[in-house]
């Protein structure tokens, strides 16, 4: 039995092949490998079992042969956790999300993301580390009076929400724009929200 893996760093350079010649082969290969912009597993007869963008699988018939890409996929996410020893101090959602099978490059993604969010300082740093995720960021008044939402990182406009005497968000009929250099502070982090605080000058 023999398998081939592919390791692609940029799409106007082909790799050389690595001959693989177990399933045992190909799971190390995996995991040695997993965080490639492209990851590529081939039969003999050049027919592609397996391919990964970024960590995340897109084709998979590898459980044929009796790999499974899943099991794969927990034990990288049992190392990351025993790695970064931070299993404890996670949130619910993300102990929950874990459960229910985020590949290891969307982990990894969602830690880069949720670390950074610690060191923004401008409304700028914000789009830069959110930009090409699925993260929204929220931005709230120092005095909690004001939330803004639904934020375009293109055009730098969000809906505003006010509270109006009775405590109730009222919201804005009309998007206003929020400053590129506005300083901001980390508030939190839930599932797929950053809030920070924007300072006012």
């Amino acid at each position: 039995m023999k398998f081939f893996g592919y390791e692609y760093h940029s799409e106007s350079v082909t790799p050389a092949s690595v001959i693989l010649t177990s399933p045992q082969a190909v799971i190390q290969f995996i995991k040695e490998h997993y965080y490639a912009p492209q990851l590529i597993i081939t039969d003999a007869g050049d027919n592609q079992l397996l391919l990964m963008l970024d960590g995340v699988d897109h084709y998979n018939t590898l459980d044929q042969y009796g790999i499974s890409l899943a099991a794969i996929f927990n034990e990288l996410r049992q190392d990351i956790a025993a790695e970064s020893n931070l299993q404890h101090e996670k949130p619910e959602w993300e102990v929950l999300y874990d459960q229910i099978g985020l590949s290891p490059g969307e982990i990894r993604m969602r830690q880069r993301v949720k670390k950074l969010c610690k060191t923004a300082q401008t409304v700028a740093d914000v789009v830069e580390l959110t930009q090409g995720t699925y993260f929204d960021a929220h931005f709230v008044s120092e005095d909690g009076q004001k939330l803004y939402r639904s934020f375009n990182e293109d055009n730098y406009s969000a809906t505003l929400m006010t509270k109006d005497e009775t405590g109730e968000w009222v919201k804005n009929p009309s998007p206003v724009n929020v400053s590129s250099s506005a300083k901001v502070k980390h508030l939190r982090s839930s599932e797929d929200i950053h809030t920070f605080v924007l300072i006012e000058l």
